[in-house]
C-alpha cells in the first residue's frame, strides 16, 4: 500500500465512523461514554441515576420438568416454569443443571434446595466442605453440615 493510498484509506474509514455514529444517534443507541457522562451529570446534580435492574442473572429451576433458566433477580418474585406453569425454584448465581434425563442428580438437587442450600459462587471459600456428588451421599451430608454457610440462615439448628 503506497502512502497515497493509505492516507485516502484512513479517510475513508473516519468517514464512515462518523457515519455510523450520526446513524446510532438518530436511533437513540448511545456509547457507554456517553452512558458514563450522563452518570456523571446526575451525581453531579445529586439526582438518582434509574437502572432496570441488577446486571447478573441468577438460575431458577423446576423440578417437575427438570429445566433451569437464568433470569434477573427480582424481589419478593415468583417465575413461573413456561412448560408445566408450576412455580420454579430460586437456586442462586453459581447452579449448573444436570442433564434433563439424570433423575437422580434432579432429585440430589431437590433435596438439597428443599434442606435450604442454596448455591452462591465459592471462591473465597475453599475450606468449606463441596456438596455430595451422589444422591446416596445428600442425607448423610446434610446431617453433618446443618451450619454450612450455603443454608439459609433460619434454617440453622438453635443452640
Amino acid at each position: 500500500m503506497t502512502e497515497k493510498s493509505a492516507i485516502f484509506y484512513r479517510m475513508v474509514k473516519r468517514a464512515e465512523k462518523i457515519r455510523r455514529s450520526k446513524l446510532r444517534k438518530a436511533a437513540g443507541l448511545k456509547r457507554f461514554s456517553e452512558i458514563s457522562a450522563e452518570h456523571q451529570r446526575c451525581i453531579n446534580k445529586n439526582r438518582p441515576l434509574i437502572l432496570s435492574g441488577p446486571d447478573y442473572l441468577v438460575a431458577f429451576a423446576c423440578f417437575d420438568c427438570h429445566k433451569s433458566f437464568k433470569k434477573r433477580p427480582a424481589p419478593k418474585s415468583e417465575y413461573k416454569c413456561p412448560q408445566c406453569s408450576g412455580v420454579m425454584a430460586h437456586m442462586g448465581r453459581s447452579f449448573k443443571a444436570p442433564r434433563k434425563s439424570d433423575r437422580k442428580q434432579w432429585k440430589k438437587v431437590e433435596r438439597l434446595w428443599s434442606a435450604g442450600y442454596r448455591f452462591h459462587t465459592n471462591t473465597s471459600r475453599q475450606e468449606i466442605s463441596p456438596y455430595p456428588r451422589f444422591l446416596r451421599e445428600t442425607d448423610e451430608w446434610i446431617a453433618k453440615n446443618p451450619r454450612h454457610p450455603f443454608r439459609l440462615r433460619e434454617l440453622w439448628p438453635r443452640d
